[in-house]
């Protein structure tokens, strides 16, 4: 019985990268439906493999109908419940978030640092949020660091000696499309391809907090009730949830060597940069805000699917 799962969700036929991970046997695959996807293929594909389960939409329903109504339809959000699925089954100890369009390499193994205890390098800065892209000179911000604070982000960050850490959430940086914010991408459109010395920084951490995104993560299932891709916030989604979690609990967040490439999925670049306009103005808000005031920054639907989804979680520790 397999100890770690894969999670995604998707309204594409199966891709190069479903296949591809279906491959890993010793994890777990679990995709949520969506009223888009091609549920045939999927389900064909189910019968195949006795390492993925297929959440076909009336299946999410019947698990918590309530939350599965307060995510809503037709959004990557979906994942969520896939995240409760996981969570249910009470076996997992790794949980890995991905998008389908994220190539993993041949040369992963299928190993994972969450739960290692490892020494590695620790970044910090001025300011109560750390761009995880500065530590490598990359010269763009990672997607959901706040725009408002960047011309205040100018400082060199200060790495400390190093210090052992058991990792909580490990962040391999996918190379290819970068995970940046719309506006860089519609007058930039960079290809990110680390050099070696870029690769000599990683893996590291901070002790500030760090957006981190849902396209090639893992963590600890212990989590996952602290973990949301918040619903009705476009496409900071999953930078919220990750602030989120880091302000809930003390982790550990590491970001590791690229283990995958991003083949990104065709996608309208003025529509991601009106999905985005939510987090340019609220992102340093939350950030700086109190943990408990956070609801009262996010729109009331996303309110309200946050706590939909944290009671469900917490009625099934």
């Amino acid at each position: 019985m397999n100890t770690h799962c894969l999670v995604t969700t998707t309204i594409q036929p199966p891709t190069r990268a479903t296949h591809k991970l279906l491959a890993y046997k010793n994890w777990d695959f679990i995709i949520a439906g969506d009223t888009l996807t091609p549920h045939e293929q999927y389900r064909h594909l189910e019968k195949c493999h006795t390492n993925l389960k297929y959440l076909q939409p009336y299946e999410q329903t019947a698990l918590h109908s309530k939350l599965s109504l307060a995510i809503g339809w037709r959004s990557i959000r979906r994942r969520n419940m896939a995240f409760f699925y996981a969570y249910k089954q009470k076996r997992y100890d790794v949980v890995g978030t991905f998008d389908d369009d994220n190539i993993f390499n041949d040369a992963w193994d299928g190993t994972t640092l969450v739960g290692k205890s490892m020494a590695t390098k620790s970044f910090s800065c001025d300011g109560p949020v750390m761009d995880p892209f500065r530590p490598l000179n990359i010269p763009y911000h990672h997607r959901g660091f706040p725009l408002t604070l960047i011309r205040d982000h100018r400082d060199e960050c200060v790495v400390s000696e190093l210090k052992e850490y058991i990792v909580d959430v490990d962040a391999p940086i996918p190379e290819g499309d970068p995970d940046i914010d719309a506006i860089t991408r519609i007058m930039q459109q960079p290809t990110l391809a680390l050099s070696q010395s870029q690769k000599d920084q990683l893996p590291f951490t901070s002790d500030n907090i760090m957006p981190f995104n849902s396209q090639c993560t893992f963590l600890r299932a212990s989590l996952l009730p602290f973990y949301m891709m918040i619903p009705h916030i476009g496409r900071y989604d999953d930078i919220f949830g990750a602030y989120l979690l880091q302000k809930l609990k003390d982790v550990n967040v590491v970001f590791n060597k690229p283990i995958a490439i991003q083949e990104r999925n065709e996608h309208d670049l003025t529509h991601d940069l009106k999905d985005e306009v939510y987090g340019y103005c609220n992102a340093e808000k939350f950030v700086k805000a109190h943990v408990d005031d956070v609801y009262n920054i996010l729109p009331k639907k996303a309110a309200y699917a946050l706590t939909t989804y944290m009671k469900a979680m917490r009625n099934l520790r």
